[in-house]
């Protein structure tokens, strides 16, 4: 590696598997409103995560949306999820900007709980591409994790194999970190999914219990309707059933309910959408 440092291509042995955690940009914003973030739900959720922490839970990778702040400006400056585009490169800072500045909210909430945060933005160690995003490196990530540190990540405008710019989203970035950790041969345990919702929903609006490749395509979900340039609750569930064909299980659940991620996090009973894991042969 540069500057002599060696490689790290596993984490400390004696800690447990790695829980993904996504806080979803509606949970954590005001998607009506431009640049609003909902506060109290932030610094509930960090309380949530310390006390787990408290509870033994083990190492966590968090990621959270851009909500009310990036996707405004990615829209406004017409930049996609998965799409290249040249951009001007006033629009692709302007949207990076945007989704640093509620990143720096939760980064804040976290440290004021004392969970060590450690922000790791993705495109300083990733790029862009036609599927999933590539990373780079895996040692700034492994290295936090053996530090005892909480990596932060979010979902942000990435620069382009070849050309251009692309937004990579927080689903897209969490996939890619897991499909490198298990080429690492540390796959991640689980993930957890916290949105505004009790799970996913059909279009009646009723919560489904239970999620498989097989029935997807009979089941018709309920978007939101509000600007996501990521693929809104659609685009989580296609992760999940990329993570569960690696042996990962997913919990889509409410992260308005007070306790369901503390709950999640601890093994206690949580209600939800759950997509387990499988192996394709």
């Amino acid at each position: 590696m540069a500057y002599g440092c060696p490689a790290v291509t596993s984490l400390d042995q004696e800690q447990p598997g790695l829980t993904l955690i996504k806080l979803g940009g509606s949970l954590i914003t005001d998607k009506g409103t431009t640049g609003k973030a909902r506060l109290e739900v932030i610094d509930r959720l960090a309380g949530e995560l310390a006390a787990a922490k408290r509870q033994g839970a083990g190492p966590i990778l968090l990621g959270h949306g851009s909500g009310s702040f990036g996707h405004p400006a990615a829209a406004a400056n017409d930049l996609a999820a998965g799409a290249a585009t040249s951009g001007n490169p006033t629009g692709v800072s302007a949207t990076h900007l945007a989704a640093r500045e509620l990143h720096r909210i939760v980064l804040d909430a976290l440290h004021r709980q004392d969970l060590r945060p450690f922000s790791l933005p993705p495109s300083a160690w990733m790029l862009g591409g036609p599927k999933t995003p590539r990373v780079l490196t895996l040692d700034p990530l492994l290295r936090a994790l053996n530090l005892g540190l909480l990596p932060v990540v979010f979902g942000d405008v990435l620069l382009e194999e070849n050309h251009g710019v692309s937004i990579g989203s927080t689903e897209a970035v969490l996939l890619a970190i897991a499909i490198a950790l298990r080429d690492a041969g540390r796959p991640p345990s689980k993930a957890i999914w916290l949105g505004n919702t009790p799970g996913v929903l059909d279009a009646e609006n009723r919560l489904i219990e239970t999620l498989d490749m097989q029935s997807w395509s009979d089941v018709e979900i309920r978007e939101t309707g509000v600007t996501d340039v990521t693929g809104g609750i659609r685009l989580r569930v296609e992760t999940t059933f990329a993570l569960a064909r690696g042996g990962v299980p997913s919990l889509v659940t409410d992260g308005t309910a007070p306790g369901n991620l503390q709950s999640a996090l601890t093994g206690t009973t949580c209600s939800g959408t759950r997509i387990a894991a499988v192996r394709l042969q």
